[in-house]
């Protein structure tokens, strides 16, 4: 049989985005019941805290808001609870989310919240893109306050394997089904009891420029003679359409990775690209596309110059640093314990070393900052 393949990149679209993707059908992806919780599932705090931090970015005049992958909106709903308690200003929020059942979901939960505010300062609107948004509210929304969570690691991303000797090899995915396994020298990491993965030389310029950037200096500190790490051209593109699109004065992106020294290196010689359902890792992956969430660690090193070079300035701090320095921390904490002493329990999970506030970093960019 002759074997067809795809970049790794194109079979995580598809996985993820197609018409039976995993975030294109209607699925418990959150929570207990789903495949992964994120900080917004774990407590309201998470939310209420964010809330604190808005209050002083937007100093005066009226909330703009866009979020990036609200999912089901639990998130939103905490943030502007307590934004429409805490303050009397007008709200102005934006939803962009790809998956059509989160879209329904976060519609129904925020026309429940805006019903039950007292007033009219709640103006909320869902969008499935950055273009719907621009086509149905064009320039309404320069200088916003932008938040992501989780946003990063859910773009397509091609594997990576760089050689001390200069090969690059980038992974590409079978399109057929294989009969006989491959060759153990050209095999990838990755496998199914159908589907498998392949290393082969790439010549894309885009992928070698950014090797060669961020990839090829580690050498100088590792002895391992070959890398591989997830190379995420696509979330670079979407940083700098939000930028030049909308122009945001705040960027606050959440997510678990690191600089470019802690996502890559010796000890993960198959980068960390992962799959996981029910909580639980899926090993063989390959075979469940559209059924398992695929991630990886993301790499804040070139989002962090990308955003240098839009004229940002930029900060990186781990989640749990960033929440406990919140001037409210103390206050949210206490007031939502006083009624749920389960808090604290869950604020050790977002804020302590070992759990999400370890694990998670912040990347906050600001428009015309200088650190």
């Amino acid at each position: 049989m002759t074997s067809m393949w795809m970049p790794f990149s194109a079979y995580m679209q598809e996985a993820l985005y197609g018409l039976n993707g995993y975030y294109m059908i209607d699925r418990n992806r959150f929570g207990k019941s789903g495949d992964f919780f994120t900080s917004a599932q774990v407590s309201p705090v998470f939310s209420e805290l964010w809330a604190s931090f808005v209050m002083q970015k937007v100093a005066e005049g009226e909330y703009r808001i866009v979020e990036f992958g609200p999912g089901d909106g639990d998130f939103a709903i905490s943030l502007l609870t307590a934004l429409l308690r805490m303050d009397d200003r007008m709200i102005h929020y934006a939803g962009i989310e790809v998956s059509p059942a989160g879209r329904e979901r976060l519609a129904d939960k925020l026309k429940v919240l805006r019903d039950k505010a007292s007033d009219d300062r709640l103006d909320v609107s869902v969008y499935s893109s950055l273009d719907e948004l621009q086509k149905c509210q064009p320039d309404a929304w320069d200088g916003c306050f932008v938040f992501a969570n989780e946003w990063l690691d859910a773009f397509p991303c091609d594997v990576v394997r760089v050689s001390r000797n200069g090969l690059v090899e980038s992974l590409w995915v079978s399109k057929t089904i294989e009969t006989s396994p491959p060759s153990s020298d050209v095999a990838g990491p990755f496998q199914g009891e159908y589907l498998q993965t392949e290393w082969k030389i790439s010549g894309d310029q885009k992928l070698l420029s950014y090797v060669n950037k961020w990839m090829v200096p580690l050498f100088q500190d590792y002895e391992e003679d070959r890398l591989v790490a997830e190379v995420s051209l696509e979330s670079l593109a979407a940083v700098t359409q939000v930028v030049e699109k909308i122009h945001p004065g705040v960027m606050a992106l959440v997510d678990y990775g690191g600089y470019t020294v802690d996502v890559i290196g010796e000890d993960r010689p198959n980068g960390s690209l992962r799959a996981f359902r029910e909580h639980q890792l899926v090993d063989r992956f390959l075979d469940y596309q559209g059924q398992v969430d695929l991630t990886y660690d993301v790499d804040f090193s070139p989002v962090i110059s990308l955003f240098q070079q839009l004229e940002y300035g930029t900060s990186l701090k781990k989640q749990g640093m960033f929440l406990v320095t919140q001037p409210f921390f103390e206050q949210v904490v206490n007031e939502r314990a006083a009624s749920d002493p389960s808090v604290y329990q869950a604020i050790k999970t977002l804020v302590l070393p070992g759990g999400m506030g370890e694990r998670f970093f912040v990347l906050l960019a600001e428009r015309g900052y200088q650190k």
